[in-house]
């Protein structure tokens, strides 16, 4: 079991007033249905749970090695999941494939052997041109290796309703899993696109949702005094434009990578925005660490 602590935020707390009116903003938003807060839904159902475990059985009994085609944040969070839980013994190996690097995928599909690799398509939209691309590359990967029931080995997530991706899914008979709506692939981390990949490596999906909500309730029940409405507020009031994010664990870096995009993508609008940087230590000591200590001081460090 893994834990998060917050340290050193009580400084924080100079105005809990406007901490206040901004978490009540925000159980209003999540109150009033706004797709935006969807992420703070708890549980999801116990119908799409199982059904989850289903395909991830057979994924795991049928399979040496598993591909997850997608990019953004449909790849850095159930890379960051699996990266930081690791994999089971039973899990085929888990290789991500969110780049139309030629050579990238060459070197893949060396490593693999085609025919004992299925593959998971990941797009909210359906529409992603990278994933889709990448999605017609495995496929003609499997019609030159004579191939034929491509379908039994392709599970997608997607909008089923609209999208290229879908179209490609029915025309090859592959497993179609609905993406959750509201919920765009930078906030995937409790929904089917994380748990999907997660229970192929093993993870315990229910210990991980139960983690999450206990989060939740926390903010529920402190609202401007819960951790992350002071994390939040820690760094607005730095009045530092530069978050600079140290893991000293080499399993750390896909979630590095993930707080860099939510951040940048969410926050990055109007003008507005902060610079995330992410930092592997000790390694990063060792090239950035001198900016860091004698350069501009304008930037708010987390580790």
């Amino acid at each position: 079991m893994y834990e998060i602590e917050y340290y050193n935020l009580d400084s924080a707390k100079e105005d809990n007033n406007l901490l206040s009116s901004a978490a009540k903003a925000i159980v209003n938003n999540i109150e009033s249905g706004n797709s935006y807060y969807q992420i703070f839904k708890k549980n999801e159902p116990e119908v799409l749970i199982q059904n989850l475990i289903a395909v991830a059985t057979s994924i795991r009994n049928r399979f040496s090695d598993l591909i997850v085609v997608s990019i953004g944040g449909a790849t850095l969070n159930p890379e960051m999941l699996v990266s930081f839980l690791g994999c089971d013994q039973a899990s085929p190996k888990i290789h991500f494939l969110n780049n139309t690097d030629p050579f990238f995928f060459a070197d893949l599909m060396k490593t693999i052997e085609i025919k004992n690799t299925g593959f998971i398509a990941i797009s909210n939209s359906g529409e992603t041109l990278e994933t889709n691309a990448l999605v017609g590359c495995l496929i003609r990967e499997y019609q030159k290796n004579n191939i034929i029931d491509i379908g039994l080995r392709a599970f997608f997530i997607t909008n089923p309703k609209a999208g290229i991706l879908k179209d490609i899914a029915r025309e090859i008979g592959a497993t179609l899993l609905p993406h959750q709506e509201g919920i765009s692939g930078r906030y995937s981390g409790l929904s089917s696109v994380s748990l999907l990949v997660g229970l192929v490596a093993g993870v315990d999906i229910l210990s991980y949702l139960s983690g999450a909500n206990k989060v939740i309730d926390n903010f529920y029940s402190n609202l401007a005094e819960s951790p992350v409405m002071l994390s939040a507020s820690s760094i607005y009031y730095s009045n530092k434009n530069t978050l600079v994010n140290i893991g000293y664990l080499q399993r750390f870096l896909p979630f590095l990578e993930w707080y860099s995009q939510i951040i940048a993508e969410s926050l990055g609008k109007d003008g507005k925005g902060y610079t995330p940087l992410k930092g592997l230590g000790p390694n990063d000591q060792h090239s950035m660490l001198q900016l860091y200590l004698e350069g501009p001081q304008d930037k708010y460090f987390s580790f």
